[in-house]
């Protein structure tokens, strides 16, 4: 993403013709990262927050599963080209369930829960906010409109995955 944004910065500049563009792009490789690694550095992101928000180390190992869980969802209904507002209610529906599910046993009956709200962390769409937020201040105000209500959206999704999982299997104290 640096790089695009580098290469448009010299088109803008009248630094790069079309035939540079051209070649600039040919030459970007993506990084890729196995869906295994994703799933486990999300799961362990969302665990640390979990602990450092007053979560303990329980509250933690809950975090850390049910985010892995739903970060591997999330991939799974991505790759099968499932519309994200779906994704996200589905992903958000399972990391509740299964943290909300795990906090309801006797091992964790003293767990705070905010294990429950680290979970579904992974599911904040920062990206699209923080480029709405740039597009806005560099004067394109329907893009940065249109990439907050689309942020909107994803968040409003995740929303209703929580309380589907709150309200189906009746779970309380979601922080």
């Amino acid at each position: 993403m640096t790089e695009v944004q580098h290469i448009v910065i010299l088109v803008e500049h009248h630094l790069l013709d079309y035939k540079g563009v051209e070649k600039r792009f040919s030459q970007i490789q993506p990084l890729r990262y196995p869906r295994w690694l994703v799933a486990l550095m999300v799961g362990l992101s969302c665990a640390c927050f979990c602990k450092l928000n007053k979560g303990g180390w329980d509250g933690a190992v809950i975090t850390f599963f049910a985010s892995t869980v739903a970060m591997y969802i999330r991939q799974l209904l991505a790759q099968r080209h499932l519309h994200p507002q779906i994704n996200f209610c589905l992903t958000a529906f399972a990391a509740t369930t299964i943290s909300g599910l795990l906090l309801q046993l006797p091992t964790f009956s003293n767990t705070p829960t905010i294990a429950m709200a680290a979970s579904v962390l992974l599911l904040v769409p920062g990206f699209p906010l923080i480029n709405a937020v740039a597009d806005m201040f560099k004067g394109h105000i329907n893009t940065g409109l249109a990439r907050w209500a689309i942020a909107s959206l994803l968040t409003l999704a995740t929303c209703v995955g929580v309380v589907m999982a709150l309200t189906i299997w009746g779970l309380r104290g979601w922080v």
